[in-house]
Protein backbone atom coordinates (compact mmCIF):
# COMPACT_ATOMS: atom_id res chain seq x y z
CA UNK A 1 0.00 0.00 0.00
CA UNK A 2 2.87 2.13 -0.64
CA UNK A 3 1.65 3.56 -3.49
CA UNK A 4 -1.63 4.83 -1.46
CA UNK A 5 0.26 6.62 0.83
CA UNK A 6 2.26 8.41 -2.00
CA UNK A 7 -1.10 8.96 -3.80
CA UNK A 8 -2.66 10.52 -0.94
CA UNK A 9 0.43 12.84 -0.26
CA UNK A 10 -0.25 14.00 -3.87
CA UNK A 11 -3.68 14.70 -2.72
CA UNK A 12 -2.88 16.69 0.32
CA UNK A 13 -0.21 18.62 -1.85
CA UNK A 14 -3.08 19.29 -4.50
CA UNK A 15 -5.92 20.14 -2.13
CA UNK A 16 -4.22 20.76 1.12
CA UNK A 17 -1.72 22.81 0.23
CA UNK A 18 -3.72 24.80 -2.62
CA UNK A 19 -6.28 25.23 0.23
CA UNK A 20 -3.52 26.65 2.79
CA UNK A 21 -2.40 28.80 -0.24
CA UNK A 22 -5.76 30.18 -0.65
CA UNK A 23 -5.96 30.71 2.93
CA UNK A 24 -3.18 32.58 3.24
CA UNK A 25 -4.54 35.08 0.48
CA UNK A 26 -7.95 35.60 2.45
CA UNK A 27 -5.43 36.55 5.51
CA UNK A 28 -3.28 38.78 3.71
CA UNK A 29 -5.89 40.83 1.22
CA UNK A 30 -9.25 41.71 1.45
CA UNK A 31 -12.06 39.89 -0.10
CA UNK A 32 -12.94 41.84 -3.16
CA UNK A 33 -9.01 40.95 -4.03
CA UNK A 34 -9.67 37.43 -3.31
CA UNK A 35 -12.82 37.13 -5.23
CA UNK A 36 -10.58 38.80 -7.99
CA UNK A 37 -8.14 36.21 -8.16
CA UNK A 38 -10.44 33.48 -8.00
CA UNK A 39 -12.19 34.69 -10.78
CA UNK A 40 -9.03 34.75 -12.73
CA UNK A 41 -8.10 31.08 -11.94
CA UNK A 42 -11.69 29.98 -12.78
CA UNK A 43 -10.77 31.74 -16.31
CA UNK A 44 -7.71 29.79 -16.63
CA UNK A 45 -8.85 26.42 -15.25
CA UNK A 46 -11.97 26.76 -17.56
CA UNK A 47 -9.05 27.22 -20.74
CA UNK A 48 -7.09 24.31 -18.97
CA UNK A 49 -9.59 21.79 -19.00
CA UNK A 50 -11.77 22.91 -22.25
CA UNK A 51 -8.56 22.67 -24.66
CA UNK A 52 -6.92 19.21 -22.37
CA UNK A 53 -9.50 17.29 -24.05
CA UNK A 54 -8.08 14.89 -21.51
CA UNK A 55 -5.12 13.53 -23.16
CA UNK A 56 -3.44 12.72 -19.52
CA UNK A 57 -6.26 11.09 -18.37
CA UNK A 58 -6.72 8.63 -21.84
CA UNK A 59 -2.89 8.12 -21.43
CA UNK A 60 -3.17 6.16 -18.22
CA UNK A 61 -5.28 4.03 -19.53
CA UNK A 62 -3.68 3.54 -22.82
CA UNK A 63 -0.15 2.68 -20.99
CA UNK A 64 -1.31 0.27 -19.10
CA UNK A 65 -3.40 -1.77 -21.55
CA UNK A 66 -0.45 -1.51 -23.83
CA UNK A 67 1.59 -4.99 -23.87
CA UNK A 68 4.92 -3.66 -25.52
CA UNK A 69 7.18 -1.00 -24.34
CA UNK A 70 7.04 0.73 -27.66
CA UNK A 71 3.64 0.83 -27.70
CA UNK A 72 3.96 3.10 -24.52
CA UNK A 73 6.43 5.28 -25.99
CA UNK A 74 4.45 5.97 -28.83
CA UNK A 75 1.51 6.75 -26.91
CA UNK A 76 3.51 9.02 -24.60
CA UNK A 77 4.93 10.74 -27.61
CA UNK A 78 1.65 11.05 -29.01
CA UNK A 79 0.28 12.86 -25.62
CA UNK A 80 3.20 14.94 -25.69
CA UNK A 81 2.77 16.25 -28.98
CA UNK A 82 -0.94 16.74 -28.58
CA UNK A 83 -1.14 19.46 -24.96
CA UNK A 84 1.84 20.90 -26.02
CA UNK A 85 -0.53 21.90 -29.61
CA UNK A 86 -3.26 22.80 -27.59
CA UNK A 87 -1.71 25.09 -25.59
CA UNK A 88 -0.69 26.91 -28.07
CA UNK A 89 -4.14 26.75 -29.43
CA UNK A 90 -5.49 27.52 -26.26
CA UNK A 91 -3.28 30.95 -26.50
CA UNK A 92 -4.92 31.81 -29.61
CA UNK A 93 -7.93 31.14 -29.12
CA UNK A 94 -7.84 33.49 -25.84
CA UNK A 95 -6.08 36.32 -28.15
CA UNK A 96 -8.99 36.23 -30.29
CA UNK A 97 -12.00 36.44 -28.12
CA UNK A 98 -9.69 38.15 -25.10
CA UNK A 99 -12.94 41.07 -25.14
CA UNK A 100 -15.49 38.39 -24.84
CA UNK A 101 -13.89 36.12 -22.29
CA UNK A 102 -13.22 39.22 -19.78
CA UNK A 103 -16.79 40.13 -19.83
CA UNK A 104 -18.19 36.88 -19.51
CA UNK A 105 -15.90 36.37 -15.94
CA UNK A 106 -16.52 39.70 -15.29
CA UNK A 107 -12.88 40.58 -15.31
CA UNK A 108 -12.57 43.72 -17.84
CA UNK A 109 -11.55 46.26 -14.90
CA UNK A 110 -8.53 43.89 -14.68
CA UNK A 111 -7.41 42.92 -18.04
CA UNK A 112 -3.42 43.30 -17.20
CA UNK A 113 -3.62 40.90 -14.53
CA UNK A 114 -5.91 38.41 -16.80
CA UNK A 115 -3.11 38.70 -19.97
CA UNK A 116 -0.46 38.32 -17.10
CA UNK A 117 -2.06 34.56 -15.89
CA UNK A 118 -3.07 33.61 -19.21
CA UNK A 119 0.36 31.54 -20.21
CA UNK A 120 -0.37 29.67 -17.16
CA UNK A 121 -2.89 27.64 -19.08
CA UNK A 122 0.15 25.99 -21.41
CA UNK A 123 1.76 25.52 -18.40
CA UNK A 124 -0.57 23.70 -16.62
CA UNK A 125 -1.33 21.40 -19.65
CA UNK A 126 2.34 20.60 -19.43
CA UNK A 127 2.10 19.91 -15.46
CA UNK A 128 -1.00 17.90 -15.58
CA UNK A 129 0.24 16.00 -18.78
CA UNK A 130 3.23 14.78 -16.69
CA UNK A 131 1.74 14.03 -13.57
CA UNK A 132 -0.85 11.53 -14.87
CA UNK A 133 2.55 10.15 -17.27
CA UNK A 134 3.56 9.30 -13.41
CA UNK A 135 0.51 8.29 -12.27
CA UNK A 136 0.36 5.91 -15.55
CA UNK A 137 3.58 3.85 -14.44
CA UNK A 138 2.68 4.14 -10.52
CA UNK A 139 5.08 6.44 -10.09
CA UNK A 140 3.26 7.79 -7.18
CA UNK A 141 6.50 8.88 -4.78
CA UNK A 142 7.66 11.21 -7.37
CA UNK A 143 4.55 12.67 -8.52
CA UNK A 144 3.69 13.39 -4.96
CA UNK A 145 7.10 15.50 -4.42
CA UNK A 146 7.33 17.09 -7.29
CA UNK A 147 3.54 18.40 -6.50
CA UNK A 148 4.30 18.96 -2.82
CA UNK A 149 7.38 20.94 -3.87
CA UNK A 150 5.98 22.75 -6.15
CA UNK A 151 3.37 24.29 -4.21
CA UNK A 152 5.43 24.91 -1.30
CA UNK A 153 7.14 26.76 -2.99
CA UNK A 154 3.94 28.67 -4.20
CA UNK A 155 3.16 29.60 -0.75
CA UNK A 156 6.54 30.98 0.18
CA UNK A 157 6.91 32.93 -2.60
CA UNK A 158 3.74 34.07 -2.13
CA UNK A 159 3.76 35.09 1.18
CA UNK A 160 6.94 36.80 0.13
CA UNK A 161 5.45 38.69 -2.06
CA UNK A 162 2.26 39.75 -0.72
CA UNK A 163 4.63 41.25 2.43
CA UNK A 164 6.61 43.31 -0.08
CA UNK A 165 3.89 44.74 -1.38
CA UNK A 166 3.36 43.39 -5.07
CA UNK A 167 -0.42 41.82 -4.23
CA UNK A 168 -1.93 39.84 -7.43
CA UNK A 169 0.95 40.68 -9.41
CA UNK A 170 2.78 38.85 -6.65
CA UNK A 171 0.52 36.01 -6.51
CA UNK A 172 0.48 35.67 -10.34
CA UNK A 173 4.31 35.39 -10.50
CA UNK A 174 4.37 32.45 -7.79
CA UNK A 175 1.95 30.36 -9.17
CA UNK A 176 4.39 30.50 -12.24
CA UNK A 177 7.38 29.53 -10.21
CA UNK A 178 5.33 26.82 -8.51
CA UNK A 179 4.22 25.28 -12.13
CA UNK A 180 7.63 25.31 -13.81
CA UNK A 181 9.08 23.59 -10.82
CA UNK A 182 6.72 21.20 -10.69
CA UNK A 183 6.44 20.36 -14.48
CA UNK A 184 9.86 20.30 -14.77
CA UNK A 185 11.02 17.95 -12.68
CA UNK A 186 7.96 15.48 -13.71
CA UNK A 187 9.00 16.19 -16.98
CA UNK A 188 12.13 14.76 -16.18
CA UNK A 189 11.22 11.81 -14.05
CA UNK A 190 8.56 11.25 -17.31
CA UNK A 191 11.59 10.74 -19.43
CA UNK A 192 13.56 8.39 -17.60
CA UNK A 193 10.93 6.07 -18.05
CA UNK A 194 9.52 7.10 -22.09
CA UNK A 195 11.58 7.46 -25.19
CA UNK A 196 10.42 9.64 -28.00
CA UNK A 197 9.34 7.93 -30.46
CA UNK A 198 8.36 8.58 -34.76
CA UNK A 199 7.68 5.60 -36.37
CA UNK A 200 5.32 4.67 -39.14
CA UNK A 201 2.59 3.75 -36.83
CA UNK A 202 2.64 7.07 -35.26
CA UNK A 203 -0.08 8.79 -36.55
CA UNK A 204 -2.46 5.90 -35.92
CA UNK A 205 -1.54 6.08 -32.22
CA UNK A 206 -2.03 9.53 -31.73
CA UNK A 207 -5.54 9.13 -33.66
CA UNK A 208 -6.43 6.53 -31.39
CA UNK A 209 -5.41 8.44 -28.15
CA UNK A 210 -7.44 11.44 -29.47
CA UNK A 211 -9.91 9.30 -30.18
CA UNK A 212 -10.26 7.87 -26.40
CA UNK A 213 -9.65 11.39 -24.66
CA UNK A 214 -12.64 12.68 -26.53
CA UNK A 215 -14.88 9.92 -25.59
CA UNK A 216 -13.41 10.93 -22.02
CA UNK A 217 -13.14 14.63 -22.42
CA UNK A 218 -17.06 14.60 -23.21
CA UNK A 219 -18.08 13.32 -19.82
CA UNK A 220 -15.38 14.79 -17.95
CA UNK A 221 -15.87 18.41 -18.81
CA UNK A 222 -19.77 17.57 -17.93
CA UNK A 223 -17.86 17.03 -14.47
CA UNK A 224 -15.06 19.54 -14.14
CA UNK A 225 -18.22 22.10 -14.68
CA UNK A 226 -20.97 20.47 -12.48
CA UNK A 227 -17.71 21.89 -9.84
CA UNK A 228 -17.49 24.67 -11.18
CA UNK A 229 -20.30 26.36 -12.58
CA UNK A 230 -21.61 27.39 -9.75
CA UNK A 231 -18.79 29.61 -8.74
CA UNK A 232 -19.05 30.88 -12.26
CA UNK A 233 -22.58 31.79 -11.70
CA UNK A 234 -21.73 33.03 -8.24
CA UNK A 235 -19.35 35.20 -9.95
CA UNK A 236 -21.26 36.45 -12.68
CA UNK A 237 -24.53 37.85 -10.52
CA UNK A 238 -22.44 38.64 -6.94
CA UNK A 239 -19.81 41.01 -6.06
CA UNK A 240 -16.23 39.57 -5.70
CA UNK A 241 -16.45 39.34 -2.23
CA UNK A 242 -19.17 36.88 -2.16
CA UNK A 243 -17.32 34.81 -4.37
CA UNK A 244 -14.38 34.96 -2.54
CA UNK A 245 -16.72 33.70 0.69
CA UNK A 246 -18.60 31.01 -1.36
CA UNK A 247 -14.81 30.12 -2.59
CA UNK A 248 -13.87 29.23 0.76
CA UNK A 249 -17.27 27.54 1.36
CA UNK A 250 -16.98 24.61 -1.04
CA UNK A 251 -13.21 24.79 -1.04
CA UNK A 252 -12.54 23.57 2.54
CA UNK A 253 -15.38 20.84 2.32
CA UNK A 254 -13.86 20.03 -0.57
CA UNK A 255 -10.75 19.00 1.00
CA UNK A 256 -12.18 15.74 1.85
CA UNK A 257 -11.78 14.48 -2.04
CA UNK A 258 -7.75 13.80 -0.69
CA UNK A 259 -9.41 10.83 0.25
CA UNK A 260 -11.19 9.82 -2.60
CA UNK A 261 -8.69 11.03 -4.89
CA UNK A 262 -6.08 8.70 -3.74
CA UNK A 263 -8.12 5.66 -3.83
CA UNK A 264 -9.35 6.53 -7.12
CA UNK A 265 -5.68 7.44 -8.74
CA UNK A 266 -4.07 3.82 -7.01
CA UNK A 267 -6.90 1.84 -7.72
CA UNK A 268 -6.98 3.00 -11.57
CA UNK A 269 -4.71 1.08 -13.36
CA UNK A 270 -5.57 -1.61 -11.13
CA UNK A 271 -9.01 -1.87 -12.06
CA UNK A 272 -7.80 -1.55 -15.79
CA UNK A 273 -6.18 -4.12 -15.37
CA UNK A 274 -8.63 -6.48 -13.85
CA UNK A 275 -11.16 -5.29 -16.37
CA UNK A 276 -8.73 -6.59 -19.23
CA UNK A 277 -8.38 -9.66 -17.72
CA UNK A 278 -11.71 -10.63 -16.85
CA UNK A 279 -11.24 -10.60 -12.86
CA UNK A 280 -14.69 -10.63 -11.85
CA UNK A 281 -14.14 -11.21 -8.02
CA UNK A 282 -11.32 -8.53 -7.66
CA UNK A 283 -13.65 -5.55 -9.51
CA UNK A 284 -16.34 -6.53 -7.22
CA UNK A 285 -13.47 -6.27 -3.97
CA UNK A 286 -12.06 -2.93 -5.43
CA UNK A 287 -15.43 -1.54 -5.54
CA UNK A 288 -16.82 -2.10 -2.58
CA UNK A 289 -13.79 -1.83 -0.37
CA UNK A 290 -13.41 2.09 -1.63
CA UNK A 291 -17.18 2.62 -1.14
CA UNK A 292 -16.87 1.31 1.97
CA UNK A 293 -13.79 2.99 3.18
CA UNK A 294 -14.20 6.55 1.76
CA UNK A 295 -17.97 6.84 2.98
CA UNK A 296 -16.41 5.72 5.99
CA UNK A 297 -13.90 8.06 6.57
CA UNK A 298 -15.35 10.86 4.50
CA UNK A 299 -18.95 11.19 6.04
CA UNK A 300 -17.00 11.18 9.68
CA UNK A 301 -14.46 14.23 9.10
CA UNK A 302 -17.54 16.16 7.08
CA UNK A 303 -19.46 15.69 10.50
CA UNK A 304 -16.99 16.75 12.59
CA UNK A 305 -15.92 19.79 10.40
CA UNK A 306 -19.56 20.99 10.10
CA UNK A 307 -20.27 21.17 14.10
CA UNK A 308 -16.66 22.28 14.57
CA UNK A 309 -17.12 24.76 11.51
CA UNK A 310 -17.58 28.54 13.65
CA UNK A 311 -14.34 27.58 15.53
CA UNK A 312 -12.31 26.20 12.66
CA UNK A 313 -12.88 29.23 10.34
CA UNK A 314 -12.47 31.75 12.89
CA UNK A 315 -9.50 30.39 13.55
CA UNK A 316 -7.99 29.91 9.85
CA UNK A 317 -9.82 33.38 8.42
CA UNK A 318 -10.96 36.69 9.11
CA UNK A 319 -13.75 37.12 11.43
CA UNK A 320 -15.76 38.57 8.03
CA UNK A 321 -15.74 34.86 6.81
CA UNK A 322 -17.91 33.38 9.44
CA UNK A 323 -21.02 33.86 7.46
CA UNK A 324 -20.11 30.92 5.38
CA UNK A 325 -20.64 28.43 8.27
CA UNK A 326 -24.87 27.55 6.92
CA UNK A 327 -23.77 27.72 3.08
CA UNK A 328 -21.13 24.56 4.45
CA UNK A 329 -23.75 22.51 5.99
CA UNK A 330 -26.13 22.97 2.34
CA UNK A 331 -22.88 21.85 0.32
CA UNK A 332 -21.52 18.62 2.43
CA UNK A 333 -24.49 16.66 1.99
CA UNK A 334 -23.77 16.33 -1.55
CA UNK A 335 -20.06 16.65 -1.47
CA UNK A 336 -20.12 13.43 1.02
CA UNK A 337 -22.30 11.10 -1.93
CA UNK A 338 -19.79 13.05 -4.26
CA UNK A 339 -16.66 12.23 -2.61
CA UNK A 340 -17.72 8.90 -2.15
CA UNK A 341 -18.43 7.80 -5.78
CA UNK A 342 -15.40 9.50 -6.99
CA UNK A 343 -13.09 6.65 -5.33
CA UNK A 344 -14.84 4.42 -7.67
CA UNK A 345 -15.28 6.85 -10.71
CA UNK A 346 -12.77 5.43 -13.08
CA UNK A 347 -14.62 2.91 -13.03
CA UNK A 348 -16.18 3.35 -16.90
CA UNK A 349 -12.91 4.40 -18.29
CA UNK A 350 -11.38 1.75 -16.64
CA UNK A 351 -13.59 -0.47 -18.69
CA UNK A 352 -12.87 1.62 -21.80
CA UNK A 353 -16.28 3.47 -22.12
CA UNK A 354 -15.85 6.15 -20.75
CA UNK A 355 -18.96 7.45 -23.07
CA UNK A 356 -21.30 5.67 -21.12
CA UNK A 357 -20.86 8.23 -18.27
CA UNK A 358 -20.99 11.08 -21.00
CA UNK A 359 -24.46 11.70 -21.08
CA UNK A 360 -25.55 12.07 -17.82
CA UNK A 361 -23.04 13.99 -16.55
CA UNK A 362 -24.27 16.36 -18.65
CA UNK A 363 -27.85 16.12 -17.40
CA UNK A 364 -26.20 16.89 -14.28
CA UNK A 365 -24.99 19.99 -15.56
CA UNK A 366 -27.74 20.97 -16.91
CA UNK A 367 -29.91 20.78 -13.68
CA UNK A 368 -27.09 22.72 -11.92
CA UNK A 369 -26.90 25.27 -14.12
CA UNK A 370 -30.71 25.54 -14.18
CA UNK A 371 -30.90 25.74 -10.76
CA UNK A 372 -27.97 28.21 -10.20
CA UNK A 373 -29.92 30.55 -13.00
CA UNK A 374 -33.43 30.38 -10.65
CA UNK A 375 -31.81 30.18 -7.27
CA UNK A 376 -28.95 32.83 -7.03
CA UNK A 377 -30.72 35.98 -8.02
CA UNK A 378 -33.06 35.15 -5.62
CA UNK A 379 -31.26 33.54 -2.48
CA UNK A 380 -27.65 34.85 -3.59
CA UNK A 381 -24.88 32.11 -1.82
CA UNK A 382 -27.53 29.75 -0.29
CA UNK A 383 -29.45 29.27 -3.68
CA UNK A 384 -25.63 28.69 -5.41
CA UNK A 385 -24.93 25.85 -2.69
CA UNK A 386 -28.74 24.63 -2.98
CA UNK A 387 -28.14 24.14 -6.85
CA UNK A 388 -24.41 22.25 -6.17
CA UNK A 389 -25.26 19.71 -3.82
CA UNK A 390 -28.25 18.53 -5.57
CA UNK A 391 -26.18 18.10 -8.40
CA UNK A 392 -23.70 16.26 -6.30
CA UNK A 393 -25.91 13.85 -5.06
CA UNK A 394 -27.17 13.10 -8.30
CA UNK A 395 -23.91 11.11 -9.32
CA UNK A 396 -24.55 8.16 -7.09
CA UNK A 397 -27.70 7.12 -8.65
CA UNK A 398 -25.82 6.25 -12.06
CA UNK A 399 -22.44 4.83 -11.20
CA UNK A 400 -24.40 2.61 -8.70
CA UNK A 401 -26.90 1.80 -11.94
CA UNK A 402 -24.27 1.24 -14.17
CA UNK A 403 -22.21 -0.69 -11.64
CA UNK A 404 -25.55 -3.41 -11.03
CA UNK A 405 -26.56 -3.49 -14.76
CA UNK A 406 -24.21 -2.92 -16.71
CA UNK A 407 -21.19 -4.55 -15.21
CA UNK A 408 -22.99 -6.65 -13.46
CA UNK A 409 -21.00 -5.84 -9.86
CA UNK A 410 -22.57 -6.48 -6.85
CA UNK A 411 -23.14 -4.01 -3.36
CA UNK A 412 -24.88 -3.65 -0.72
CA UNK A 413 -26.40 -0.55 -1.39
CA UNK A 414 -29.52 -0.39 1.65
CA UNK A 415 -26.41 0.58 3.94
CA UNK A 416 -24.65 2.77 2.60
CA UNK A 417 -28.24 4.43 1.98
CA UNK A 418 -29.08 4.08 5.85
CA UNK A 419 -26.29 5.67 6.81
CA UNK A 420 -26.64 8.77 4.57
CA UNK A 421 -30.09 9.17 6.32
CA UNK A 422 -28.57 9.10 9.21
CA UNK A 423 -25.47 11.39 8.38
CA UNK A 424 -28.31 14.25 6.47
CA UNK A 425 -30.53 13.91 10.00
CA UNK A 426 -27.90 14.84 12.59
CA UNK A 427 -25.94 17.86 10.03
CA UNK A 428 -30.15 18.87 10.26
CA UNK A 429 -30.31 18.75 14.14
CA UNK A 430 -27.38 20.47 14.34
CA UNK A 431 -28.58 23.20 12.08
CA UNK A 432 -31.76 23.57 12.72
CA UNK A 433 -32.65 22.17 16.22
CA UNK A 434 -30.23 21.65 18.68
CA UNK A 435 -29.21 24.50 20.98
CA UNK A 436 -26.31 23.18 22.43
CA UNK A 437 -23.29 21.98 21.06
CA UNK A 438 -23.01 18.83 23.32
CA UNK A 439 -25.93 17.15 22.10
CA UNK A 440 -23.90 17.06 18.92
CA UNK A 441 -20.51 15.93 19.68
CA UNK A 442 -23.26 12.99 21.64
CA UNK A 443 -24.28 12.33 17.78
CA UNK A 444 -20.70 12.48 16.23
CA UNK A 445 -19.78 9.64 18.78
CA UNK A 446 -22.64 7.56 18.06
CA UNK A 447 -22.46 8.08 14.59
CA UNK A 448 -18.62 7.20 14.43
CA UNK A 449 -19.36 3.47 16.67
CA UNK A 450 -22.78 3.13 13.81
CA UNK A 451 -19.92 2.84 10.95
CA UNK A 452 -17.71 0.24 13.00
CA UNK A 453 -20.32 -1.53 14.48
CA UNK A 454 -23.41 -1.54 11.91
CA UNK A 455 -21.86 0.07 8.23
CA UNK A 456 -19.20 -2.38 8.40
CA UNK A 457 -19.79 -5.79 8.84
CA UNK A 458 -17.39 -7.87 10.48
CA UNK A 459 -15.40 -9.19 7.31
CA UNK A 460 -15.13 -5.66 6.22
CA UNK A 461 -13.87 -4.57 9.53
CA UNK A 462 -11.41 -7.30 9.66
CA UNK A 463 -10.06 -6.81 5.75
CA UNK A 464 -10.16 -2.99 6.93
CA UNK A 465 -7.98 -3.68 10.55
CA UNK A 466 -5.57 -5.97 8.30
CA UNK A 467 -5.36 -3.12 5.59
CA UNK A 468 -4.38 -1.03 8.45
CA UNK A 469 -1.63 -2.52 9.97
CA UNK A 470 -0.28 -3.28 6.73
CA UNK A 471 -0.51 -0.10 5.85
CA UNK A 472 1.41 1.54 9.20
CA UNK A 473 3.49 -1.55 9.74
CA UNK A 474 5.01 -3.31 6.82
CA UNK A 475 7.50 -1.51 4.70
CA UNK A 476 7.08 -4.01 1.77
CA UNK A 477 5.17 -3.43 -1.16
CA UNK A 478 1.32 -4.79 -1.03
Amino acid sequence: MKNFIWSFVHSASLTGLSTVFVILLGNLMDPGEVGTYVAILLLVNFMVNFLSLRIGGALVQKINDAKLANDRNLFFTAGWISVTLFGFVAMFIFWVFRFTILDLFELAENSRLVFAAVPLVFLQLQRTFFSRVLEANLMFKGQALSLMTADLLKIIFALIFLRIGWNLEGVIISIYIADGTGTLAMLVQSLRKHRIVFERTSFPVLWNLLKFSAAMFIGSMAVFLDQRIDLFFVNYYLDKDQVAIYNYAIKLPLMCFIISNSLSRVTYPGMTRAFTSGAHDRIERIFSNCLDFSYSVISLILLVFIIHAPYIIGAILPEKYIVMVPIISILACGILLKATVRSVGTMLTSKGMPYYGAIFNWVIVLVNAGLNLILIPKYGLAGAAVATSVSFAMKPFFVFAVAKFKLNISYKYAKLTAGYLVFVTIVSCHSLAWDSILWSELAILIYAMGLVFFFLDSPERKNMTGWLKLHLYKTGDS
